[in-house]
């Protein structure tokens, strides 16, 4: 069985650029409708919980309370699998925008204060002296004119 598919591996890595371009599709493609499916097995299967209404006990404390008769729910006691797929996925893709908000900030805030410190370099003043660095000063200094 392994020598099969090392063959066949074989062989696609020895055809033309085309051939193996499709396959890298067709294999890609494979991978990620696997990992999608055992990403919505693994949602359908520990996030779906059910809600279980509990009627009021007869020994409540709400005094304003005038029957002991359970109330009906008011919404559907188990979601449905998009109702929590949706869900999952709307507070993933929130905890994800804020991470990446963050780092932008957090980016934005050390490019800033890199800025401030270049600019507070630039800022600084500075005097400038020469002390003989000049090739001719002597000259110009004995120079009267002539």
């Amino acid at each position: 069985m392994f020598e099969k598919s090392k063959k066949y591996f074989a062989q696609i890595q020895k055809s033309d650029e085309k051939t193996r371009r499709r396959y890298i599709f067709i294999f890609s493609t494979v991978a990620s409708v696997i990992v999608i499916i055992f990403w919505i097995f693994y949602l359908a299967t520990y996030t779906i919980t059910p809600v279980e209404h509990k009627p009021p006990s007869s020994t409540s404390s709400n005094l304003f309370a005038t029957s002991t008769l359970p109330l009906p729910p008011t919404k559907k006691s188990t979601p449905s699998f998009f109702e929590s797929f949706w869900s999952t996925f709307k507070k993933g893709l929130n905890q994800v925008g804020n991470e990446i908000k963050n780092d932008f900030l957090y980016l934005q805030g050390k490019i800033k204060a890199g800025l401030e410190f270049l600019e507070s370099i630039f800022n600084k003043k500075r005097n400038l002296e020469l002390k003989n660095n000049f090739p001719l000063q002597d000259y110009f200094q004995n120079y009267e004119g002539h």
